[in-house]
C-alpha cells in the first residue's frame, strides 16, 4: 500500500495492489507495463528487511533498495515498468541487481551489528533496485506490524547506511525485458 493509514478498524491507502504470495511477484505478464506498489512493478515484500532478521543475525534473501537517479526508458527484468528520471545512459535502471563486493571485510568494520547484518546480505544475495527516491535506502518493515520494534534490537530512529562502501558495489544483472 502506498500512503497507507489505519484509523479505528479501517485501512485506507492512496493505492494498493494485491499479488499472489506464490506468484512471480508482479500483477501482470512481464513487459506489460502495468501497475504495482513500487515503481519497478514487482512485489517488494520479498526484499524487505524485518526486525526479526536483524535480531537473528542474518538475512536470507536479496534486499529491495531505492536509488536517487534510476534510468528512464530501460525496463530491466523482473520490472514491468519504471519511473526512472535519468536520461544518462550510464545510470542504473530499476530492477538491476547489485552486490557489495564479497571480498570487502564487513566484520572488520566498527559498525553496529545491524549494519553488518545488512551488509552481509548485500554481499551474499545482493539487492534489486525497486524504486526511485530521495536517497539510496534499503526497504524495512514498519513498526506497526505488531512484531519487534526496531529500537529494541539496536536500530536507531532515522537509521543510516552511510557507512556502506557504495563505491565497492557491482552490478550483477541488467537484463532488458
Amino acid at each position: 500500500m502506498w500512503l497507507a493509514s489505519f484509523s479505528g478498524s479501517n485501512w485506507s491507502a492512496g493505492s494498493r495492489y494485491l499479488t499472489a504470495a506464490n506468484g512471480w511477484g508482479a500483477l501482470c505478464a512481464q513487459g506489460q507495463h502495468c501497475g504495482a506498489a513500487v515503481a519497478a512493478g514487482f512485489a517488494a515484500f520479498g526484499g524487505v528487511v524485518r526486525p526479526e532478521e536483524i535480531q537473528q543475525g542474518h538475512i536470507d534473501h536479496a534486499l529491495a533498495i531505492t536509488v536517487s537517479l534510476s534510468r528512464s526508458g530501460l525496463i530491466a527484468c523482473p520490472a514491468t515498468h519504471t519511473d526512472g528520471p535519468s536520461t544518462d545512459p550510464n545510470s542504473i535502471p530499476e530492477a538491476a541487481r547489485i552486490q557489495l563486493d564479497p571480498a570487502f571485510n564487513v566484520d572488520g568494520q566498527s559498525w553496529p551489528q545491524w549494519q553488518k547484518v545488512i551488509a552481509h546480505a548485500l554481499q551474499t544475495y545482493g539487492a534489486y533496485i525497486y524504486d526511485t527516491g530521495g536517497s539510496m535506502a534499503v526497504a524495512g518493515q514498519g513498526n506497526q506490524n505488531g512484531g519487534l520494534v526496531w529500537s529494541s534490537i539496536g536500530v536507531p530512529d532515522g537509521p543510516s547506511l552511510s557507512n556502506l562502501p557504495w563505491g565497492q558495489f557491482r552490478v550483477l544483472m541488467i537484463q532488458p525485458c
